[in-house]
């Protein structure tokens, strides 16, 4: 990421769009992270969320996590505000976001959507197992698919949508 900034960022996740014309990137100075969005053709950065305060005290770089939808039209974000995991997706045509609650889940760990943009696929945290679980976006629940004493983590959808690999 070829960003120029006076002061010197801790990246902790960088996703480009489907497309390569927009990247999506999380900088995190002393415990205050902010989700930003580089246009390549404009060369115009936005941010779309600032969170947390600056402290000394170690960073939770794990928070948020980033996908891009399919189309390249919308950004999917998951992050943590007072003890509630919250998805957000922001539209880049409406540039604006819409964030709602993700009950039963304490930290997401890694997402991706499907090829069709319908699910995402993503490794979630509940009573202190990491588990797989499918998002259905039109539907806004998800289901989970694993639950065993192992860390299920980073999770792929593989053959078109149909399978999915962790």
């Amino acid at each position: 990421l070829q960003v120029k900034y006076k002061k010197k960022y801790n990246y902790t996740q960088i996703k480009a769009s489907p497309d390569g014309q927009k990247i999506a990137y999380i900088t995190n100075e002393r415990g205050q992270y902010r989700i930003w969005i580089y246009d390549v053709a404009t060369k115009k950065t936005k941010c779309i969320l600032k969170n947390e305060y600056k402290l000394d005290r170690p960073d939770d770089e794990s928070f948020p996590v980033l996908a891009w939808h399919p189309s390249g039209e919308v950004l999917t974000y998951i992050y943590e505000k007072h003890d509630v995991v919250l998805i957000g997706n922001y539209t880049l045509s409406e540039k604006k976001s819409i964030e709602k609650k993700m009950l039963k889940i304490k930290k997401v760990i890694d997402l991706q959507y499907s090829p069709d943009g319908k699910k995402i696929i993503f490794s979630g945290v509940n009573r202190g197992n990491t588990d797989l679980y499918v998002y259905r976006v039109i539907g806004n629940n998800f289901e989970q698919l694993t639950r065993d004493i192992w860390d299920d983590m980073h999770p792929n959808f593989i053959d078109g949508g149909s399978r999915i690999i962790f």
